[in-house]
């Protein structure tokens, strides 16, 4: 019974951390997206925002970060009873699909860095390493 709910608040803990995370990343996005409209050279992910929102979402990580390793300690991991028979053969059957799923997702990312101007961020970044630090041109 322990177990259970271990696992089961440790499966929700993992989930609003995922969430939290997504929602940070929107929210940097969103107020950098504002700053980059008035100036195109701002960059839109800075070391101190991505800090500050990883201070806030900081005292879950932990929580998150020492369940889970208590887990590994104890050796907690699912009965076979806890996980029914029908769910297991139906997510190695769809595996496949979870590859194709994971590799679209990756592409509309890609395309929609590109449309928001991050390829362009990254060229300069590419020019500026080759330039300098490397020494070419």
């Amino acid at each position: 019974m322990v177990k259970k709910i271990y696992l089961l608040v440790e499966s929700l803990l993992c989930v609003v951390l995922a969430g939290l995370l997504i929602l940070a990343f929107v929210e940097i996005y969103r107020e950098g997206a504002i700053i980059k409209a008035v100036d195109p050279l701002e960059s839109i992910y800075t070391r101190k925002k991505i800090a500050g929102k990883l201070s806030e979402i900081a005292p879950i990580f932990i929580i998150f970060a020492v369940m889970t390793l208590a887990g590994v300690i104890f050796r907690v991991r699912p009965d076979k009873k806890f996980i029914p028979e029908k769910i297991c053969s139906h997510a190695r059957k769809s595996h496949k699909n979870l590859q194709v799923i994971i590799i679209l997702a990756a592409i509309c990312l890609i395309i929609a860095g590109i449309f928001n101007g991050s390829a362009l961020d990254v060229l300069y970044k590419s020019v500026n390493i080759c330039s300098e630090c490397i020494g070419l041109g």
